[in-house]
Parts: structure tokens; C-alpha cells; sequence
């Protein structure tokens, strides 16, 4: 079994620690990228780590937050054999609050490609998914910055932006899904074991 680990924005592989050690055993890699470099050359990087990693290799993939967003990009890469997605608190239309900063802080790429109306968002709004893909949405942890439901960084409305995946609520705030048994137990039973979740709650 081959999984490639994205982690969030600003953070590092050591997000995945915790869920990587309570996984069954299988080849573990984390493709690293930097928020100060455009999101399209990490994903062109990415790609490229992957073909020199697992070249035909059929290999799933478990992304936290912005990493779920390089990660549905990799998903369209027909060179890659990508056999299944697993999300956590992924904010698929972005952040609205990014509209705002991204004028406050020009220079910090972050926000430009994060913010709703950019074309990198735009896109992922457009695209259609053929291969399984799940998505653990946080639901705890509410930040009153934002107005509306959220897990202290992303909202529930973007994390439920996405055609062609199945969401699956947790009372967990936006990086305690990284440290949470139930979750490992949901990608143990989505990508090992081919069952659904029966912990989670799934969103109608």
C-alpha cells in the first residue's frame, strides 16, 4: 500500500505523524511545498515528485486543508495513478476572508490563491472526479471572525464545496483531525479496507 501525505498551508510532514504510526503498515511519503511559491508550481512539483516516486505505481493520497487542494489537481493528472482521495477540513471554495487580506498583505501568495474568486479556486469548482474521494469535515473549534459555521480556520461551506465526494462530519476543530483515532479508523477503512465509515457522521 503507497500514500502520499500534503500537508496544510505553512505546515511540514510532521502533520501526519500521528496518523501515519497508527495506520497499518504501508510506504509513506509527504510531498512538501512552500505558501511563498505559487500553488501551480508546487502542484508541478508535486507532480513531478510523484512520477519519480511511484512512476505506475497505483497510490492513494490523505491531504489536510490546502494540501486537499494541490491534492484534487494531482487527481486530473492522467499520468498518475491516483486510485483514491482522502480529505481533511479541505477549504474547496477557498476563504472569503483571504479576499480581504490578500489587499492588507499584497505580498503573502497565500491569499491569492486561496481567495474564492481566483482562477485556481474557480477551476477546482469546475472539475469532476471519477476515482473515490471522502472528505472528513471538521465541524468544531468556531471562530466568530469568519460569521458562519466553522472549525476555527476554514468554513463548513467550503469544506462542502465539492461535487463527486462523500462528506463525513467530526466534532473536531481544524487540526485536531490530525491527531484523532476516528479519523485514522475512517482512511484505514476508506483506503485499506474498502469500508465505509460508521464513526462518522455523513452529511445529507
Amino acid at each position: 500500500m503507497r500514500i502520499l501525505y500534503i500537508h496544510g498551508a505553512n505546515a511540514t510532514e510532521l502533520t501526519f505523524e500521528f496518523i501515519r504510526q497508527n495506520l497499518p503498515t504501508h510506504t509513506g511519503l509527504c510531498a512538501n511545498y512552500s505558501v511563498d511559491t505559487p500553488i501551480v508550481e508546487n502542484i508541478r512539483n508535486i507532480e513531478k515528485f510523484c512520477k519519480k516516486e511511484f512512476g505506475k505505481e497505483p497510490f492513494s493520497i490523505v491531504a489536510h486543508s490546502m494540501g486537499g487542494l494541490i491534492a484534487l489537481k494531482l487527481v486530473h493528472n492522467e499520468k498518475l495513478n491516483i486510485e483514491k482521495l482522502i480529505t481533511l477540513a479541505t477549504p474547496f471554495n477557498g476563504h472569503r476572508f483571504a479576499e480581504f487580506l490578500k489587499w492588507v498583505f499584497p505580498g503573502y501568495r497565500l491569499y491569492d490563491d486561496i481567495s474564492p474568486s481566483c482562477d485556481f479556486i474557480r477551476e477546482i469548482q469546475r472539475m469532476r472526479f471519477t476515482i473515490p474521494i471522502q472528505s472528513i469535515v471538521s465541524i468544531n473549534g468556531y471562530n466568530p471572525v469568519f460569521r458562519q459555521p466553522n472549525d476555527g480556520v476554514v468554513t463548513l461551506e467550503s469544506q462542502l464545496a465539492l461535487r463527486d465526494a462523500e462528506f463525513f462530519e467530526i466534532n473536531l476543530c481544524h487540526f485536531e483531525v490530525l491527531l484523532s483515532k476516528d479519523v485514522v479508523t475512517m482512511i484505514e477503512d476508506f483506503i485499506f479496507t474498502n469500508n465505509s465509515p460508521v464513526i462518522i457522521k455523513k452529511r445529507s
